[in-house]
């Protein structure tokens, strides 16, 4: 598969990812219930909107700096899938997203950093650079959230 195809795959699957958590956590959740429809509007904006962030990226040469937006969207979905174990570690049961998170995002993330680099898209410094950067701002938006906190853990 041509790199720019595969990068394309990334909104995608983080639509995949977001949709099983939409359905999972009204399966886990019934008295979240209303809670699905806005999910999967708020699934299909971010659809819309990662797809438009790939087709800009995707717009210039190989190693142009927009490709990073598209190592940043997938240092989130990393970020997220290493929550969601996390938070499933924690809790000891499963999360919403975590079946895709293991065994859809991971692989896929892996794959896809090292073919943006191998194929010459990126170098390795500099999205290493942007991966840190993306750690900061999920950490810190999971700070301010509570996302982290375990809610059956005893005090």
């Amino acid at each position: 598969m041509p790199t720019r195809r595969m990068f394309w795959l990334i909104p995608w699957l983080m639509a995949v990812h977001n949709a099983e958590k939409a359905v999972m956590t009204a399966r886990e959740a019934p008295a979240q219930q209303g809670v699905v429809l806005p999910l999967l509007v708020a699934v299909g904006i971010l659809a819309i909107v990662s797809s438009a962030v790939t087709a800009i990226a995707l717009a210039g040469p190989p190693r142009s700096r927009r490709i990073y937006l598209l190592i940043a969207l997938q240092g989130l979905m990393l970020c997220n899938s290493v929550a969601l174990i996390w938070i499933a570690l924690q809790e000891g049961a499963y999360q919403p997203g975590l079946a895709s998170a293991i065994v859809v995002n991971l692989p896929f993330t892996w794959y896809c950093f090292r073919r943006a680099v191998r194929d010459g898209f990126v170098s390795l410094k500099p999205m290493l650079a942007v991966l840190l950067a993306t750690v900061g701002i999920y950490a810190a938006w999971a700070a301010v959230s509570g996302m982290l906190e375990c809610t059956s853990c005893a005090s």
